[in-house]
This record gives C-alpha cells, sequence and structure tokens, in this order.
C-alpha cells in the first residue's frame, strides 16, 4: 500500500480514471469538499469544483471526459457532471430524494442511487440527465459495473439483517446474488 496524499484534510472517495493515469477524489483542504483529480502518482493535485457546498463520490465517465459527482444541498444530494478540466459543470438531478453513488456505463448513461420514491433503488439515466428511470424494483444502492461491462453489480436492500451482493445484465436481467456481506 502506498500513501498518495499528505494533507491534513480529509482525502475521501477516490476513483481512478480509466486509462489509470489520474485518480479523482473528494477533499476538504480548502474549506468544504470539493472534487480534486491528481496524477496517479500522487502529484499535482488540482481542484475542479468550487463550489460553497460538499461535492463528493466523484465517478468518471468511460472516455476520461468528465467526471460525475454529488453535491449536498441543504441535506438533500444531487448528481452533477463537470469536465476533467474543469469546464462545463452541470446539475443533473433535481428532486428532493437523495441522489448518490453515480457510476458511468459502458454506453455513457449514469447510474444512481435514490430514494425519491421512498426508498433506496438503482435508477439509471442519460448522461444529460434525462431519460430517467427505475433499474430496480426491490430496494438496491451502490452500483458498480464489471470492467468489461458485462455486468452490473449493487447492494440488495431486500433481505434483513444481510447485504446480499447482486449481478444483472446491463438490461435489468438475469439477476443473481454473488455474495453477502
Amino acid at each position: 500500500m502506498v500513501q498518495l496524499t499528505d494533507d491534513p484534510a480529509d482525502d475521501l472517495d477516490p476513483d481512478w480514471s480509466p486509462d489509470g493515469s489520474r485518480i479523482a477524489f473528494s477533499s476538504n483542504r480548502a474549506g468544504m469538499h470539493h472534487i480534486y483529480v491528481m496524477n496517479a502518482d500522487g502529484s499535482s493535485p488540482t481542484q475542479i469544483t468550487n463550489s460553497k457546498l460538499d461535492d463528493t463520490e466523484p465517478a468518471w465517465s468511460r472516455d476520461g471526459k468528465r467526471i460525475a459527482f454529488v453535491r449536498t444541498i441543504e441535506g438533500d444530494k444531487e448528481i452533477y457532471v463537470v469536465n476533467a478540466d474543469s469546464s462545463n459543470e452541470t446539475r443533473l438531478t433535481f428532486n428532493s430524494g437523495v441522489d448518490m453513488s453515480p457510476n458511468w456505463s459502458p454506453d455513457g448513461r449514469i447510474f444512481f442511487t435514490s430514494n425519491r420514491d421512498g426508498r433506496g433503488e438503482i435508477y439509471v439515466m442519460n448522461a444529460d440527465g434525462n431519460a430517467v428511470s427505475k433499474f430496480t424494483t426491490t430496494g438496491a444502492k451502490s452500483p458498480a459495473w464489471f470492467s468489461d461491462g458485462s455486468k452490473v453489480a449493487f447492494i440488495s436492500l431486500s433481505f434483513p439483517y444481510q447485504s446480499p451482493v447482486l449481478v444483472a445484465d446491463p438490461d435489468g436481467g438475469h439477476v443473481r446474488m454473488i455474495a453477502t456481506i
């Protein structure tokens, strides 16, 4: 294990760029949590968001050009996207529920966890925030794509006292349990 940051602040939520050359992360080194990008060796950390609100949970797009992240607004969490060079920050979700855990699919859509309908489920939307639809219907969180794009894994919220990890095809079919945490 190698320590890559050496700042007294909280450096959280690391996410490797698809080509492995950079790491996006959240840090409160400037006061509020913001999204930063640094080289894979920990050098040249650069702040890419600069709001008066907390920005966390960065997730690289598959082409390495954009980063989705979560902004906390008066206790609400919404998903934004920004270019990796800090330009073109755009809010994607607008609702009173908590939207979090963004994860880019191989086809450029964004999967995320939301409680907008009263309980945690995984939703999917286009990269511009349009065409939001529910991916799961039995309670789920924390979507994560297999590196080859063949499956999406997530944690089921449907089983009391356990948290099974499920996998599904990209269209939501063929759901099966692969582990319990």
